[in-house]
């Protein structure tokens, strides 16, 4: 088959006859069409990858401000947590160094306390005072040692507590020598002994002697020691002044109670002091 198209042109000008055979005009058309379906099925898959492209990039970007919100809120929870953690730590350091201030200024005062009960003692017990002066430090020998030993505070509590301890032991026991000694020089002092005048001899002595008043044997209670009048007379032991005064048969007398059933009697005083 054939088909014939005829080109008009401008005005003046001849027609044109052109004839096509219908096979040809065929395949050319279908060309035409598949070059068509071609570029339209191209032109759509590219708008579509276009879209799923947008598409997925709004949900990567929305993904990664969930991802970047998320890291966030976990960086300010680790923040949160440091802070309680710092704030935590701050206020037990605080209340280990009130607890250790508390001890120290406990054992300083139980240390004060040995120290003037170790001065005690030592006036107590007659020691001599340069050897045991409790206000200075003993002395301390031998080369130095460097301990690699490391305390935190619970162990450091702990050494502390256990000295306290130990001074509280020692502070008992002082105590009990303390008065163990004070029983001791009180025994001492109230015991009678020396002689009541500082110058002077014993002039009549205890026991049977003929009474100077009436020249007859009689039993004497006491001692006579003769001095010079005005000569002082002193206490033969410590004791606690029961009389001093008048009385018949002593003149003036002074009674000193010295415990432990024992007592003393100062009679015949020119005067009395007490």
């Amino acid at each position: 088959m054939i088909m014939d198209i005829i080109f008009f042109p401008r005005r003046g000008l001849a027609s044109s006859l052109v004839r096509f055979r219908m096979g040809a005009v065929l395949l050319v058309s279908c060309c035409f069409l598949l070059l068509f379906c071609l570029f339209g099925s191209g032109l759509w898959g590219y708008q579509l990858g276009l879209e799923k492209q947008q598409s997925s990039a709004t949900y990567l970007a929305d993904n990664s401000d969930s991802s970047l919100s998320a890291q966030q809120q976990f960086v300010d929870a680790e923040l949160t947590k440091q802070k309680d953690a710092v704030a935590e730590a701050l206020e037990q350091s605080n209340v280990a160094l009130e607890t250790l201030s508390l001890k120290v200024g406990e054992l300083q005062a139980r240390l004060l306390r040995l120290d003037n009960l170790g001065s005690r003692l030592v006036t107590v017990a007659s020691l001599d005072a340069d050897e045991f002066d409790f206000s200075r430090l003993p002395a301390l020998g031998g080369p130095a040692v460097v301990s690699e030993q490391q305390f935190n505070v619970p162990d450091f509590l702990a050494e502390l507590e256990s000295l306290s301890k130990n001074l509280i032991d020692r502070e008992v026991r002082l105590d009990g020598l303390e008065t163990v000694f004070m029983q001791q020089r009180w025994a001492l002092e109230q015991s009678p002994r020396s002689r009541p005048i500082e110058k002077g001899w014993a002039s009549s002595f205890y026991g049977i002697r003929t009474d100077p008043f009436n020249g007859k044997r009689a039993f004497h209670h006491g001692i006579d020691y003769a001095g010079k009048d005005g000569s002082a007379v002193f206490a033969v032991a410590s004791g606690v002044v029961v009389w001093s005064g008048k009385r018949y048969g002593y003149g003036n007398m002074v009674e000193i109670d010295h415990g432990n059933g024992y007592a003393t009697r100062y009679a015949h005083n020119q005067s009395n002091i007490v």
